[in-house]
Protein backbone atom coordinates (compact mmCIF):
# COMPACT_ATOMS: atom_id res chain seq x y z
CA UNK A 1 0.00 0.00 0.00
CA UNK A 2 1.58 3.63 -0.88
CA UNK A 3 2.05 6.07 1.90
CA UNK A 4 -0.23 8.79 1.99
CA UNK A 5 0.97 12.16 0.66
CA UNK A 6 1.69 14.80 3.25
CA UNK A 7 2.27 17.80 0.38
CA UNK A 8 1.55 18.14 -2.88
CA UNK A 9 3.72 21.03 -4.09
CA UNK A 10 2.35 22.90 -7.25
CA UNK A 11 4.43 24.21 -10.06
CA UNK A 12 2.50 25.56 -12.72
CA UNK A 13 4.43 26.61 -15.69
CA UNK A 14 4.55 28.27 -19.06
CA UNK A 15 8.04 28.87 -20.72
CA UNK A 16 10.00 29.17 -18.23
CA UNK A 17 13.27 27.46 -19.55
CA UNK A 18 15.54 29.92 -17.96
CA UNK A 19 14.41 29.27 -14.05
CA UNK A 20 12.76 25.96 -13.81
CA UNK A 21 15.72 23.52 -13.13
CA UNK A 22 16.36 26.10 -10.05
CA UNK A 23 12.61 26.12 -8.58
CA UNK A 24 12.51 22.05 -8.80
CA UNK A 25 15.88 21.96 -7.67
CA UNK A 26 14.76 23.83 -4.77
CA UNK A 27 11.88 21.75 -3.78
CA UNK A 28 13.50 18.01 -4.59
CA UNK A 29 16.33 19.06 -1.73
CA UNK A 30 13.62 19.55 1.06
CA UNK A 31 14.93 17.95 4.53
CA UNK A 32 10.81 16.33 5.19
CA UNK A 33 10.10 13.26 7.45
CA UNK A 34 7.08 12.80 5.48
CA UNK A 35 5.87 11.82 1.47
CA UNK A 36 5.35 14.45 -0.85
CA UNK A 37 4.52 15.15 -4.25
CA UNK A 38 5.59 17.74 -6.70
CA UNK A 39 2.54 18.19 -9.41
CA UNK A 40 3.99 20.03 -12.65
CA UNK A 41 1.29 21.74 -14.36
CA UNK A 42 3.02 22.47 -18.28
CA UNK A 43 0.70 24.76 -20.23
CA UNK A 44 2.01 23.61 -23.51
CA UNK A 45 5.45 25.41 -23.55
CA UNK A 46 6.71 26.25 -26.68
CA UNK A 47 11.20 25.76 -25.52
CA UNK A 48 12.43 23.62 -23.07
CA UNK A 49 10.41 23.74 -20.01
CA UNK A 50 8.86 20.58 -20.59
CA UNK A 51 12.02 19.00 -21.81
CA UNK A 52 13.94 19.83 -18.72
CA UNK A 53 11.13 19.09 -16.27
CA UNK A 54 10.83 15.57 -18.04
CA UNK A 55 14.74 15.07 -17.29
CA UNK A 56 14.01 15.81 -13.40
CA UNK A 57 10.83 13.46 -13.64
CA UNK A 58 13.37 10.41 -14.98
CA UNK A 59 16.00 10.95 -12.03
CA UNK A 60 13.00 11.10 -9.40
CA UNK A 61 9.86 9.43 -10.53
CA UNK A 62 8.56 8.99 -7.35
CA UNK A 63 8.34 12.27 -6.77
CA UNK A 64 7.16 14.39 -9.80
CA UNK A 65 4.14 14.20 -11.46
CA UNK A 66 3.71 15.94 -14.62
CA UNK A 67 0.44 17.14 -16.01
CA UNK A 68 0.87 18.32 -20.02
CA UNK A 69 -1.52 19.99 -21.82
CA UNK A 70 -1.89 19.23 -25.38
CA UNK A 71 -2.70 23.08 -25.90
CA UNK A 72 -2.72 26.29 -24.17
CA UNK A 73 -5.71 26.63 -21.36
CA UNK A 74 -4.41 29.41 -19.46
CA UNK A 75 -2.84 30.30 -16.43
CA UNK A 76 -6.13 29.93 -14.01
CA UNK A 77 -7.60 27.20 -15.82
CA UNK A 78 -3.68 25.32 -15.44
CA UNK A 79 -3.69 26.21 -11.77
CA UNK A 80 -6.97 24.98 -10.75
CA UNK A 81 -6.63 21.16 -12.70
CA UNK A 82 -3.58 21.08 -11.11
CA UNK A 83 -5.04 22.00 -7.75
CA UNK A 84 -7.81 19.70 -8.12
CA UNK A 85 -5.09 16.67 -8.75
CA UNK A 86 -3.40 17.43 -5.52
CA UNK A 87 -3.32 14.15 -3.02
CA UNK A 88 -1.79 15.86 -0.33
CA UNK A 89 -3.21 16.57 2.81
CA UNK A 90 -1.39 20.22 2.32
CA UNK A 91 -0.62 22.29 -0.71
CA UNK A 92 1.99 24.28 -1.02
CA UNK A 93 3.22 26.54 -4.11
CA UNK A 94 6.74 27.26 -6.17
CA UNK A 95 5.59 28.77 -9.32
CA UNK A 96 8.67 27.37 -12.29
CA UNK A 97 10.26 31.15 -11.98
CA UNK A 98 10.50 31.41 -8.72
CA UNK A 99 12.44 28.76 -5.99
CA UNK A 100 12.82 28.14 -2.33
CA UNK A 101 15.61 28.87 -0.45
CA UNK A 102 15.30 26.74 2.84
CA UNK A 103 15.25 23.33 2.67
CA UNK A 104 13.20 22.76 5.67
CA UNK A 105 10.14 25.59 4.44
CA UNK A 106 8.35 22.41 4.55
CA UNK A 107 9.30 20.18 7.41
CA UNK A 108 8.36 24.25 9.59
CA UNK A 109 5.51 24.80 7.84
CA UNK A 110 3.82 21.23 7.90
CA UNK A 111 4.76 20.82 11.71
CA UNK A 112 2.96 24.01 12.81
CA UNK A 113 0.22 22.67 10.91
CA UNK A 114 -0.19 19.26 12.15
CA UNK A 115 -0.19 21.20 15.77
CA UNK A 116 -2.65 23.65 14.63
CA UNK A 117 -5.80 21.90 13.31
CA UNK A 118 -7.79 25.29 13.12
CA UNK A 119 -4.89 26.62 11.02
CA UNK A 120 -5.66 26.46 7.55
CA UNK A 121 -3.18 28.76 6.05
CA UNK A 122 0.77 29.25 6.75
CA UNK A 123 2.96 31.19 5.19
CA UNK A 124 6.40 33.24 5.92
CA UNK A 125 8.38 36.14 5.01
CA UNK A 126 9.97 36.14 1.00
CA UNK A 127 12.53 37.58 -0.29
CA UNK A 128 11.63 39.76 -3.72
CA UNK A 129 14.28 39.52 -6.30
CA UNK A 130 14.02 42.41 -8.71
CA UNK A 131 15.95 40.61 -11.73
CA UNK A 132 15.77 44.56 -13.41
CA UNK A 133 18.35 46.16 -11.51
CA UNK A 134 19.78 42.97 -9.17
CA UNK A 135 18.34 44.30 -6.04
CA UNK A 136 16.32 42.71 -3.57
CA UNK A 137 13.62 43.16 -0.67
CA UNK A 138 12.00 41.55 2.50
CA UNK A 139 8.64 40.67 1.96
CA UNK A 140 6.27 41.41 5.05
CA UNK A 141 7.73 44.19 7.60
CA UNK A 142 6.96 44.51 11.37
CA UNK A 143 3.34 44.76 11.41
CA UNK A 144 2.77 41.76 9.68
CA UNK A 145 0.56 39.56 12.58
CA UNK A 146 1.86 36.41 13.92
CA UNK A 147 -1.80 34.99 13.90
CA UNK A 148 -4.13 36.75 11.54
CA UNK A 149 -8.24 36.05 10.32
CA UNK A 150 -10.14 36.40 6.84
CA UNK A 151 -10.76 39.51 8.47
CA UNK A 152 -7.46 40.69 8.20
CA UNK A 153 -6.85 39.19 4.79
CA UNK A 154 -10.54 41.19 3.51
CA UNK A 155 -8.16 44.42 4.74
CA UNK A 156 -5.01 43.80 2.25
CA UNK A 157 -3.07 40.87 0.20
CA UNK A 158 -0.12 40.35 3.65
CA UNK A 159 0.72 36.70 1.77
CA UNK A 160 2.99 36.22 -1.18
CA UNK A 161 1.83 33.20 -3.08
CA UNK A 162 5.12 31.41 -3.23
CA UNK A 163 5.02 31.50 0.88
CA UNK A 164 1.86 29.54 1.40
CA UNK A 165 0.65 26.18 2.35
CA UNK A 166 -3.04 25.60 2.65
CA UNK A 167 -5.05 22.84 4.44
CA UNK A 168 -6.48 20.92 1.40
CA UNK A 169 -9.98 19.92 2.68
CA UNK A 170 -10.69 23.63 3.46
CA UNK A 171 -11.33 23.91 -0.13
CA UNK A 172 -12.34 20.71 -1.71
CA UNK A 173 -12.62 22.33 -5.37
CA UNK A 174 -11.96 25.50 -6.55
CA UNK A 175 -15.02 27.85 -7.85
CA UNK A 176 -15.19 27.70 -11.90
CA UNK A 177 -15.47 31.77 -11.65
CA UNK A 178 -11.38 32.05 -11.17
CA UNK A 179 -11.34 31.55 -14.46
CA UNK A 180 -11.99 34.91 -14.75
CA UNK A 181 -9.81 36.65 -12.51
CA UNK A 182 -5.91 37.07 -14.29
CA UNK A 183 -4.38 36.74 -10.93
CA UNK A 184 -5.98 34.10 -8.56
CA UNK A 185 -4.00 34.29 -5.63
CA UNK A 186 -5.52 36.62 -3.18
CA UNK A 187 -9.06 35.08 -4.01
CA UNK A 188 -7.56 30.97 -3.32
CA UNK A 189 -6.21 33.17 -0.18
CA UNK A 190 -9.48 33.93 0.98
CA UNK A 191 -11.54 31.17 0.05
CA UNK A 192 -8.97 29.08 2.35
CA UNK A 193 -9.35 31.53 5.10
CA UNK A 194 -12.59 31.52 5.06
CA UNK A 195 -13.34 28.48 7.69
CA UNK A 196 -9.57 28.84 9.67
CA UNK A 197 -6.67 30.72 10.98
CA UNK A 198 -3.72 32.44 9.23
CA UNK A 199 -0.07 31.25 10.59
CA UNK A 200 2.79 33.85 9.83
CA UNK A 201 6.62 32.44 10.58
CA UNK A 202 8.51 34.87 10.48
CA UNK A 203 11.60 33.76 7.88
CA UNK A 204 12.41 34.26 4.41
CA UNK A 205 12.50 30.65 2.58
CA UNK A 206 12.02 31.46 -0.97
CA UNK A 207 13.11 33.67 -3.52
CA UNK A 208 10.46 35.57 -5.30
CA UNK A 209 11.80 36.53 -9.38
CA UNK A 210 10.11 39.97 -9.97
CA UNK A 211 10.86 40.38 -13.87
CA UNK A 212 9.16 42.23 -16.85
CA UNK A 213 7.04 39.28 -17.89
CA UNK A 214 5.43 38.69 -14.84
CA UNK A 215 2.22 40.62 -14.12
CA UNK A 216 3.41 42.30 -10.91
CA UNK A 217 6.89 42.69 -12.44
CA UNK A 218 5.86 44.99 -15.10
CA UNK A 219 5.01 48.49 -14.72
CA UNK A 220 1.67 48.96 -16.08
CA UNK A 221 -0.09 50.51 -13.46
CA UNK A 222 -3.92 50.26 -14.77
CA UNK A 223 -3.67 46.49 -15.36
CA UNK A 224 -2.40 45.69 -11.68
CA UNK A 225 -4.69 48.07 -10.42
CA UNK A 226 -8.21 46.41 -12.33
CA UNK A 227 -6.18 42.99 -11.77
CA UNK A 228 -6.65 44.28 -7.92
CA UNK A 229 -10.13 45.33 -8.01
CA UNK A 230 -11.93 42.53 -10.31
CA UNK A 231 -10.59 40.03 -7.90
CA UNK A 232 -12.10 42.38 -5.02
CA UNK A 233 -15.78 42.08 -7.17
CA UNK A 234 -15.74 38.58 -7.11
CA UNK A 235 -14.97 38.21 -3.29
CA UNK A 236 -17.41 40.90 -3.01
CA UNK A 237 -20.11 39.20 -4.23
CA UNK A 238 -18.65 35.52 -2.62
CA UNK A 239 -19.02 36.83 0.95
CA UNK A 240 -21.70 39.03 0.63
CA UNK A 241 -23.59 37.07 3.53
CA UNK A 242 -20.77 37.87 5.69
CA UNK A 243 -21.11 41.94 6.50
CA UNK A 244 -17.97 42.37 8.12
CA UNK A 245 -15.73 40.65 5.38
CA UNK A 246 -17.87 42.10 2.53
CA UNK A 247 -17.13 45.60 4.18
CA UNK A 248 -13.31 45.47 4.96
CA UNK A 249 -12.98 43.87 1.29
CA UNK A 250 -15.29 47.26 0.03
CA UNK A 251 -13.06 49.24 1.97
CA UNK A 252 -10.10 47.73 0.40
CA UNK A 253 -11.74 48.13 -3.14
CA UNK A 254 -12.72 51.89 -2.37
CA UNK A 255 -8.96 52.75 -1.66
CA UNK A 256 -7.55 50.72 -5.23
CA UNK A 257 -10.26 52.25 -6.90
CA UNK A 258 -9.80 55.89 -5.76
CA UNK A 259 -5.91 55.15 -6.89
CA UNK A 260 -7.18 53.73 -10.02
CA UNK A 261 -9.47 57.48 -10.55
CA UNK A 262 -6.56 59.82 -9.65
CA UNK A 263 -4.63 58.11 -12.04
CA UNK A 264 -7.37 58.18 -15.08
CA UNK A 265 -7.95 61.59 -14.09
CA UNK A 266 -4.21 62.42 -14.28
CA UNK A 267 -3.82 61.33 -17.91
CA UNK A 268 -7.16 62.43 -19.20
CA UNK A 269 -8.98 59.49 -19.61
CA UNK A 270 -12.32 61.00 -19.05
CA UNK A 271 -14.52 58.18 -19.89
CA UNK A 272 -13.16 55.88 -17.94
CA UNK A 273 -13.39 57.95 -14.85
CA UNK A 274 -17.12 58.58 -15.21
CA UNK A 275 -17.84 54.39 -15.49
CA UNK A 276 -15.23 54.07 -12.32
CA UNK A 277 -16.79 56.86 -10.37
CA UNK A 278 -20.53 54.95 -10.98
CA UNK A 279 -18.67 51.97 -9.98
CA UNK A 280 -17.13 53.35 -6.94
CA UNK A 281 -20.38 54.97 -5.96
CA UNK A 282 -22.76 51.73 -6.55
CA UNK A 283 -20.29 50.10 -3.50
CA UNK A 284 -20.65 52.78 -1.07
CA UNK A 285 -24.27 53.27 -1.44
CA UNK A 286 -24.46 56.43 1.06
CA UNK A 287 -22.09 58.15 -0.94
CA UNK A 288 -22.72 60.83 -3.70
CA UNK A 289 -20.59 62.34 -6.25
CA UNK A 290 -19.47 65.08 -3.91
CA UNK A 291 -18.53 62.89 -1.17
CA UNK A 292 -16.59 61.19 -4.38
CA UNK A 293 -14.98 64.30 -4.75
CA UNK A 294 -14.21 65.03 -0.71
CA UNK A 295 -12.78 61.46 -0.34
CA UNK A 296 -10.69 61.65 -3.87
CA UNK A 297 -9.19 64.97 -2.26
CA UNK A 298 -7.97 63.30 0.79
CA UNK A 299 -7.24 60.04 -0.79
CA UNK A 300 -4.44 62.33 -3.08
CA UNK A 301 -3.26 63.88 0.07
CA UNK A 302 -2.55 60.98 1.49
CA UNK A 303 -0.29 60.15 -1.81
CA UNK A 304 1.33 63.25 -1.61
CA UNK A 305 2.37 62.84 1.71
CA UNK A 306 3.29 59.70 1.50
CA UNK A 307 5.64 60.42 -1.45
CA UNK A 308 7.36 63.56 1.03
CA UNK A 309 8.82 61.48 3.20
CA UNK A 310 11.99 62.41 2.40
CA UNK A 311 14.50 60.83 4.80
CA UNK A 312 12.44 57.27 4.29
CA UNK A 313 12.78 57.48 0.88
CA UNK A 314 16.48 58.41 1.17
CA UNK A 315 17.06 55.13 3.44
CA UNK A 316 14.76 53.21 1.18
CA UNK A 317 16.89 53.88 -1.88
CA UNK A 318 20.08 53.67 0.03
CA UNK A 319 18.84 49.40 1.13
CA UNK A 320 17.98 49.19 -2.58
CA UNK A 321 21.56 50.06 -3.38
CA UNK A 322 23.43 48.03 -0.90
CA UNK A 323 21.01 45.10 -1.90
CA UNK A 324 22.37 45.09 -4.80
CA UNK A 325 26.09 43.48 -3.78
CA UNK A 326 24.18 40.91 -1.47
CA UNK A 327 23.53 37.97 -3.21
CA UNK A 328 20.44 35.62 -3.58
CA UNK A 329 19.97 32.81 -1.28
CA UNK A 330 20.47 29.41 -2.48
CA UNK A 331 19.86 25.64 -1.35
CA UNK A 332 22.99 24.07 -0.80
CA UNK A 333 23.18 20.79 -1.81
Amino acid sequence: MAEKIKVSVIMVTYNQEKYINEAIRSVVLQKFDYPYEIIIGDDCSTDRTLEYSQKWQAKYPNLIRIIQRDKNIGIQRNYIDTYNQCRGEYIAICEGDDFWCSKHKLQRQVQYMDTHKDCNICFHRVINYYMTNNSKSLSNGKGTKIDSDINDLAKSNYITNLSVMYRRDAVNKLPEWLTEIASPDYVIHMLHASTGSIHYINKPMAVYRQHAKGIWGSNIKEKQLLISLNSRKYLIAHFSQDKTISQNLINTYTTIALTLLSHYLKIGESNKAISLKEDIISHNTSWNKSILEQKLQKHEMGIINSQKKTIYNLLKNCRILISKFIPVPRIKN
